[in-house]
């Protein structure tokens, strides 16, 4: 019984062992089935992610290829390839081939191509490929049609198995070339997966791992062996033949279906039993661009399962041991899948790091400024492909030197110098270097030379980045060159003015005058009528001269205002005695609205410009009304502040006269200009009035505008702000005479004419104390000898000129020590006396020349003289400026009414009594004095006529100058203006030429005194 009971024991332990067994079976069957699927979908998970990697990685190819199929240089080479001699063009293709060369010496790279818009090879790598056609190859074909060009083939040139990537090159949208580089498919063999995977090792023959193309054909990495999934028909055979893709005994066909490449495609999975040899394998395909590119494993089935499943066969029934072993698995895969991010993302870092230095390389390779890098010692390490081109050295001859080979010669040693100290004090060094090519030529470059220092701030090299300069030099060196071309023809016209002015105000102040003598005397109606007719022409004569004169110094920016106290009361008063007499006569009433208890009665500002702005604007508004009245209002503007250092006031004239139409407005300020021609006809003027007015009220910081109306009248008006100013005394109109001041006056003048006429006009105007120099030196031993209280001092003179001996009274006065070309012209005996003598003391000094030139005046008051006089003298100026410079506030002499001018001028020529006339209006001399002039003068031209003789016969040419100046002033001191003109002309031009000139002008002169011999 106990036996039987063991046997069933027996029986029930082996038939739960039996079930066990069988359940554990069923149970293991089901999970490895379930592991299978598992392992193929995480397979493909991991394969994904590779492919992602590869895309990245992929993009490199496609960033080099778009730099190239976007470079300006080598669109600028295919845009001007029909010049293909061109130097220009020729030195861009040799740069651009060079940095071709440097993109296919890359690691995985082979080749970089340019192709035209025909194929031919214009640009490369391979120099021999240049001049070929490569229409027929699909990266041609294709990158024309579809925008890119990616397929496998063996290079014709180098035989080399690659992939070729493509783009097309387009200028404003137009094809016109093909950018192309080659690239192995190692570039994809450092995957992840296949070389630490063992179940895909590709060194294993049951494992295929390759780059496959669209139409089937791949590479196995390692091996790079060629491979199509299946055989080709013959007409796809043909067509690579044709496009000398590969000789065809190099591809290997494994015989898979095409219907199951299509469904690769499509699905990224394939598990396939038809084979050569009837194996069951799995296929794994990732795409890397676009439909173009894949990453293809090829693995045999149970290899694949055998590799992935660790357990072994004899613990197949340890459930537990195999989910422990499991989750152990789960376990490392989780942190062999984070090692994997952890290095996935560190490789697309260094990728990243590795493509931005690529990018910076080819920027600082086709960068147009030189870039160089030396040495802490200052030798070149590198240069970029501009500093050969600027320089005209290869690179192998800069690389190892030191950059003293690009010197000019052009600097001085302090120069470097300098820059080394800078650059090594660790500070930027800026500024522009004259450097020489290798042909000899001399080119400027802007530069920048920095130092650069690591992490620790240790210096490594020196950066220098410069840019060539030398067309900007030149542009700058034409610009100077026509600055002062224009600046010459400035002063020119400046001269021109200066002359223009003294030689029309002369005659006309003649013509003025004698007929305000004339309208004095009796006369009939008739002839007075047409003496105010000839005395109203001369008026707008002389004021349009002055216009036209005012005019061009503010175009000129000549025209400087001065700014002084004084009375906007005076002044208002002034213009309103001027202009009420202008109404009356127009039948017009004349109204002054200054409210004086608001508007403060002493500004500071340019008196005499105010005044002349409100007479021009009165004047217009005087000639463009017909009746009513014309107002001159002075207010503040609204809201303007008071109690302040400044005052701000509107001047507006108001008339009721024509008015301006609206459309006329924006052209009556404007040079030359008025409404309409007919109103220019039937209102005298040349519209320069309103344009003066408008740039003087701009230089007082005003604007000047109008409000108008057709037929109801016109209001000018602007606003100038005043700085309050200081009480001044009006000055009184009384005479002066010989009691009321006693000078004493020294003329100097190296012309015995101008002495003695300078003596007359001085004692017809009363004054006795008068002594004379003919000298700079004989003036100082006088001033050294006695007390004056004025010098008039003559510019131009031998030896000593007005200039120096000025010089020498100012430095004697302040007790500065003389210059030394000064201190030659006088003894010690001298130098000692003038200090004694004018020592504290301030000498009046007043200029005398025949130029009235603004830039003349300029170095007069510099030199330290203290007025300016032009000849021909005038006794009005003679009075003016002494009372000026004395402090008195006289203004005419005693002697100085033309009224008195009623002595007959003696028998003569109708010249010579225009002589007489002359010197008598002008100088207000009696006639003894006068006829004694003349005859001085004659005797002064005929010895200065015998020494410009025999000047002119020893051919000292720089003494007949100077003596055809002192005839000038002769003949200007008499009126004889166009015979000063000749001998300006002989002064200015004098030389081996002038033999007629002089006869002629003794001629003439001859004449002219003929009279009186």
């Amino acid at each position: 019984m106990k036996e039987q009971k063991n046997n069933i024991f027996v029986i029930t332990i082996i038939a739960c062992l039996t079930l066990l067994f069988l359940v554990g079976s069923f149970v293991w069957h089901i999970g490895e089935q379930k592991t299978r699927a598992g392992e193929v979908a995480l397979y493909r998970r991991f394969l994904t992610q590779e492919g992602k990697t590869e895309q990245e990685k992929f993009k490199q190819i496609q960033g080099i290829a778009k730099v190239l199929a976007k470079n300006q240089m080598i669109i600028e080479i295919l845009e001007k390839n029909t010049a293909p001699h061109s130097s220009e063009l020729s030195q861009l293709k040799r740069y651009v081939n060079l940095t071709l060369q440097e993109i296919a010496a890359l690691p995985y790279f082979s080749v970089a191509l340019i192709l035209d818009h025909n194929g031919d090879c214009i640009l490369s790598s391979l120099a021999r490929t240049i001049g070929k056609n490569y229409s027929f190859r699909p990266y041609f074909q294709q990158a024309a049609k579809r925008g890119y060009g990616l397929y496998a083939a063996v290079g014709i040139t180098d035989h080399k198995l690659g992939l070729y990537y493509s783009l097309p090159i387009r200028l404003e949208k137009k094809f016109i070339g093909v950018a192309v580089v080659k690239f192995s498919p190692d570039f994809f063999s450092n995957t992840v997966l296949t070389p630490n995977n063992p179940a895909v090792s590709s060194r294993h023959s049951k494992t295929i791992v390759g780059i496959a193309m669209h139409d089937g054909i791949f590479f196995s990495l390692p091996e790079q062996q060629l491979y199509s999934l299946y055989p080709f028909p013959a007409d796809a055979i043909e067509k690579m033949v044709r496009q000398k893709r590969f000789p065809t005994n190099i591809i290997k066909a494994l015989h898979f279906p095409r219907d199951g490449w299509r469904q690769l495609r499509q699905t990224g999975f394939l598990e396939s039993s038809e084979t050569s040899d009837n194996r069951n394998c799995l296929l794994f395909l990732e795409p890397i661009f676009k439909n173009e590119l894949f990453l293809l494993h090829i693995i045999d089935e149970d290899y694949f399962h055998q590799a992935y499943n660790a357990l072994s066969h004899s613990q197949q029934y340890l459930q537990i041991i195999l989910t422990f072993t499991l989750l152990l698995l789960c376990a490392a895969f989780i942190a062999l899948y984070r090692h994997h991010l952890k290095l996935k993302k560190t490789l697309q870092q260094l990728l990243h790091e590795e493509n931005q230095r690529h990018i910076f390389h080819l920027a600082i390779e086709q960068n147009a400024s030189t870039i160089m890098l030396t040495d802490p010692e200052g030798n070149i390490e590198y240069v970029n492909p501009a500093t050969c081109l600027t320089s005209g050295y290869q690179k192998e001859e800069i690389l190892g030197a030191n950059p003293r080979i690009f010197q000019s010669g052009q600097h001085d040693e302090n120069f470097y110098q300098t820059l080394w100290k800078t650059i090594t004090n660790g500070e930027s060094w800026h500024g522009r270097i004259c450097n020489r090519h290798k042909d000899g030529t001399i080119y400027w470059e802007e530069a920048v030379i920095s130092p650069v220092l690591d992490k620790e701030g240790e210096l490594t090299h020196f950066l220098a980045i410069k840019t060539n300069i030398s067309d900007k030099l030149e542009m700058e060196q034409q610009l100077q060159e026509a600055l002062i071309k224009a600046q010459t023809a400035n002063q020119a016209k400046t001269e021109f003015l200066a002359n223009f002015s003294h030689e029309i105000r002369t005659p006309m102040n003649t013509i003025i005058g004698m007929t305000q003598l004339l309208l004095e005397s009796r006369l009939d109606p008739e002839q007075k009528k047409l003496l105010t007719s000839v005395y109203n022409a001369g008026t707008i004569l002389l004021n349009l001269l002055n216009d036209i004169l005012d005019l061009s110094k503010i175009e000129a920016g000549q025209l400087n205002l001065i700014s002084a106290d004084f009375s906007l009361y005076h002044l208002v008063e002034t213009v309103s005695d001027t202009m009420s007499s202008a109404a009356a006569t127009a039948g017009l009433a004349f109204v002054v609205d200054l409210d004086r208890h608001r508007i403060p009665e002493f500004l500071i500002g340019d008196e005499f410009r105010i005044r002349q702005i409100l007479l021009n604007l009165i004047d217009n508004a005087i000639k463009f009304t017909e009746r009513g009245k014309i107002t001159l209002r002075i207010t503040p503007p609204p809201g303007a502040p008071e109690n302040t250092a400044t005052v701000t006031l509107e001047f507006a004239v108001i008339d009721t006269g024509i008015g301006i139409p609206e459309e006329q407005l924006n052209r009556i300020f404007q040079s030359f200009s008025q409404v309409d021609s007919s109103m220019s006809r039937r209102h005298q003027g040349t519209g320069l009035g309103l344009a003066i007015c408008k740039h003087l009220i701009e230089m007082m910081g005003g604007t000047l505008a109008v409000r108008s109306r057709p037929g109801h009248g016109s209001t000018f008006y602007f606003t100038l702000a005043f700085p309050l100013g200081r009480p001044v005394t009006m000055a009184e109109n009384k005479k002066l005479t010989v009691s009321d001041h006693k000078a004493a006056i020294l003329v100097v003048d190296d012309h015995p004419m101008n002495r003695e006429l300078a003596l007359m006009i001085l004692k017809q105007a009363g004054y006795s104390e008068i002594a004379t120099a003919e000298s700079g030196i004989e003036a100082l031993d006088r001033i050294a000898a006695e007390n004056y209280d004025l010098v008039f001092m003559d510019l131009q003179m031998p030896e000593l000129d007005g200039y120096s001996t000025t010089r020498i009274i100012r430095r004697c006065e302040l007790g500065k020590p003389l210059a030394s070309e000064e201190s030659n012209h006088l003894d010690a005996e001298l130098e000692t006396a003038l200090r004694q003598r004018l020592a504290g003391r301030h000498l009046p000094i007043i200029a005398l020349t025949a130029h009235a030139m603004s830039s003349i005046k300029k170095k007069c008051l510099e030199t330290g003289m203290d007025d300016f006089l032009t000849k021909p003298f005038v006794i009005e100026d003679f009075i003016t400026i002494i009372n000026r410079c004395l402090g008195h506030n006289q203004d005419k002499s005693p002697n100085t009414d033309k009224k008195q001018q009623t002595e007959p001028a003696p028998d003569g020529s109708p010249l010579q009594q225009d002589i007489l006339t002359y010197l008598r209006q002008e100088y207000q001399i009696k006639e003894d004095h006068a006829l004694q002039l003349i005859e001085l003068s004659q005797r002064n031209l005929e010895k200065n006529f015998e020494a410009l003789q025999k000047a002119f016969d020893n051919k000292d040419f720089t003494t007949l100058r100077k003596i055809a100046h002192g005839i000038k002033g002769i003949l200007l001191n008499i009126g004889q203006q166009e015979l000063a003109a000749a001998a300006l002309e002989l002064e200015e031009n004098g030389g081996p030429q002038s033999a007629r000139m002089i006869e002629s002008l003794k001629a003439e002169i001859s004449q002219l005194f003929e009279k009186y011999r």
